[in-house]
């Protein structure tokens, strides 16, 4: 009504659109308007529509954002300058109404930016922070609507819209990578050999592509992940499922390929960023701190340490970088010791910074609470990840942390419970063996050491060089009088770990086990005694 009394032709969408299709009547409106205006308040910040939208404008050079109540902006618009009108009630003489106006006039009359910039900016993949404000430090990956071969025409292309809009929701929930909806504008909805300019429109790193089709009794849809830069796949895979099930597997169907492509997006973000030599941005540094964070050794998580700090530095505002940062700290206190309490007050440090920069982000809430887990708060952990549930229930990761959290609270059912979730719904194996390790733990402490026993071979399986699960199978080996048993482990993490002190090992299996002392103690002589063995050996 303000904005109409000055003048200005307001479209303005009232519907809500949760679960429904992208409308591309508000997006033909988003990208015809001179000016977009999007009020940011604590039902805003967590609406995966609104961010599109956002991200729409952003990328048009339109985005005109307002704080109408008190909350904290995602974080891939921190940067972008934000009016506060929290206190204003409809007042036209208000000085901070003025001043947005004013802002909103600007932009409604300013000219267009010229090709060549808007060109210059299409070809940037992803802007680290201190790069330009308002650019994101995060990579976009832009999904094509999932086209039909199928015969009913009405009914398949029905079920291949539905399972778009689970798609988009899915991968939306992942939270790392930003995903954009604008290819689902009517320009791009016919398949195109050479992905390239779409990629440029959208200023995406990556495009996901999908098409569907009838074999037999079966229906498939095969999924292609594309570079925007090149136009190359970089990956593909091919799901099946039952005609039967047409109307019924959208949800699951959409989560499966959600999962999968995840997994890839970040070991192609890996390597990338491993890759790299010179002109580093905070995301390449950032996702180099996550790789060292899913290491298994003490060298890995001092490498995650090194550049997450570099991260922070270069964007001190991003709060993924500082949750990595401090879950990095946690695992280099719990595991590989902490004697003065230096690095565990660095990262509670990091953990608040994280929080205060993004307290909605899945993920900023899944790695602080296991770094709370692994600096001896698992009750915030546990309250955290309660959040996460509120907000993405379905995704594997949060199984993982909640099985970390139960554990050290010695929650020890729901502790095994989370952890067979996450085996049987993680997609990617990197995560298992820390899921079996810390299932083994749990069955320990539970009294049943014939299970904790079985689990912890799965453990070694999957982290043959992983120093925690050979610390814990030579640990559990001496606790069923096999020393032998525990002589190979032990070489082998003296072998991988030669800085580290038998004084370090107990300390990391007194934190893995505080849920009960007594058991704990009985671990750490078992070990101290195959240790001795193995000392004796030099």
């Amino acid at each position: 009504d303000a904005f109409a009394a000055e003048g200005l032709n307001v479209w303005w969408d009232t519907a809500l659109r949760s679960g429904e299709a992208y409308d591309e009547v508000t997006e033909a409106a988003l990208r015809a308007a001179k000016a977009v205006v999007v009020l940011w308040s604590p039902r805003s910040v967590v609406s995966r529509w609104v961010r599109a939208e956002a991200t729409i404008a952003d990328r048009c050079k339109t985005l005109v954002p307002v704080t109408i109540e008190p909350c904290e902006r995602p974080i891939m618009f921190e940067l972008t300058q934000t009016a506060e009108l929290s206190h204003w009630m409809g007042d036209a003489a208000d000085k901070a109404w003025q001043a947005f106006l004013s802002d909103v006039r600007r932009f409604v009359g300013r000219e267009a930016a010229s090709s060549a910039r808007a060109a210059e900016v299409a070809a940037t993949p992803a802007a680290s922070a201190n790069e330009g404000e308002g650019e994101s430090i995060i990579p976009a990956v832009a999904i094509l609507p999932i086209a039909t071969r199928l015969g009913d025409v009405d009914e398949d292309a029905g079920f291949a819209a539905d399972l778009t809009d689970e798609l988009l929701v899915a991968l939306s929930n992942i939270d790392l990578f930003r995903i954009l909806p604008g290819a689902m504008s009517p320009i791009w909805q016919s398949k195109m050999a050479d992905l390239r300019p779409l990629a440029r429109d959208l200023a995406a790193r990556y495009i996901l592509d999908g098409t569907l089709r009838r074999a037999g009794s079966e229906f498939r849809v095969a999924i292609k992940l594309v570079e925007g830069a090149t136009g190359k796949v970089t990956w593909s895979q091919k799901f099946s499922r039952p005609l039967a099930q047409l109307d019924d597997i959208p949800d699951a169907l959409a989560g499966e390929i959600a999962s999968q492509t995840n997994d890839k997006l970040h070991w192609l973000e890996f390597e990338q960023a491993a890759g790299k030599t010179r002109d580093l941005t905070a995301w390449d540094h950032f996702t180099r701190s996550v790789k060292g964070c899913m290491g298994t050794t003490s060298d890995s998580v001092e490498t995650a340490i090194a550049e997450g700090r570099l991260a922070v530095a270069l964007a001190p505002h991003f709060s993924l970088a500082h949750a990595t940062l401090g879950l990095a700290f946690g695992v280099s206190a719990c595991f590989f010791g902490d004697r003065d309490g230096a690095k565990a007050n660095e990262g509670r440090k990091h953990i608040n910074a994280a929080l205060g920069a993004d307290s909605v982000s899945t993920i900023v809430l899944t790695s602080v609470a296991t770094a709370s887990s692994y600096l001896g708060d698992p009750a915030t952990a546990l309250r955290l990840l309660e959040r996460v549930r509120s907000i993405n229930p379905d995704t594997p990761a949060v199984h993982f942390h909640l099985a970390v959290a139960h554990l050290f609270s010695g929650q020890l059912a729901d502790a095994v419970n989370e952890c067979d979730l996450h085996i049987q719904t993680a997609t990617s194996e990197a995560m298992h063996g820390w899921s079996y390790a810390y299932r083994s733990e749990a069955h320990y402490l539970a009294g049943d050491i014939d299970r904790a026993t079985e689990a912890v071979e799965h453990a070694l399986h999957f982290m043959l060089n992983g120093s925690h699960c050979l610390l814990w199978h030579a640990a559990l080996a001496g606790l069923r009088g096999k020393d032998t048993e525990a002589l190979p482990s032990l070489r082998r993490l003296r072998q991988l770990e030669p800085r580290v002190t038998v004084d370090i090992w107990l300390d990391a299996l007194a934190r893995l086990l505080m849920a009960d002392k007594t058991k704990s103690a009985e671990a750490q002589a078992a070990f101290a005694r195959v240790w001795a063995e193995v000392e004796g050996e030099r």
